[in-house]
């Protein structure tokens, strides 16, 4: 089986099994039947994670200057806040689709009625691991 990990636009038609990090498929360009999963993850975790994670992470995005906060990085901006600042900055912001803000919209706007896709916490999968993958398995009918 062919796998990628990537955005829709760079997808081969010749693609078997495809992740695409935040749930942005736009269906009408699918040509083909497809089954899928789709992930979740309780949205307080989200913010605290991710705000954690932005004020070490060497990633591009999080270390590049941002003329509205001073040229300032999104990593820098996290260090100087206090912790209190930095969640609710993480909270509101919609700078880069790794913002909180923006990940949190994406869960909202999800269709969670496609019975195509079988709809999974991560939570889940971190408590009954082997449960979670035994019923991805059956909805992949291996």
């Amino acid at each position: 089986m062919r796998y990628q990990y990537c955005a829709q636009d760079k997808l081969e038609p010749t693609t078997d099994v495809w992740v695409e990090h935040h749930s942005h498929i736009d269906f009408s360009k699918i040509d083909r039947p497809i089954i899928g999963t789709h992930m979740i993850r309780n949205p307080c975790a989200i913010i605290v994670s991710a705000y954690e994670y932005h004020k070490k992470t060497i990633e591009p995005w999080a270390n590049k200057k941002i003329a509205e906060y001073g040229n300032e990085t999104y990593k820098k901006l996290l260090n100087r806040l206090t912790k209190e600042q930095g969640i609710i900055f993480e909270m509101k912001n919609d700078l880069y689709v790794e913002s909180s803000f923006n990940t949190i919209t994406d869960i909202y706007k999800w269709d969670y009625y496609m019975t195509n896709f079988l709809e999974l916490k991560y939570e889940d999968l971190m408590t009954d691991f082997d449960g979670v993958l035994r019923n991805m398995f059956k909805h992949y009918c291996f």
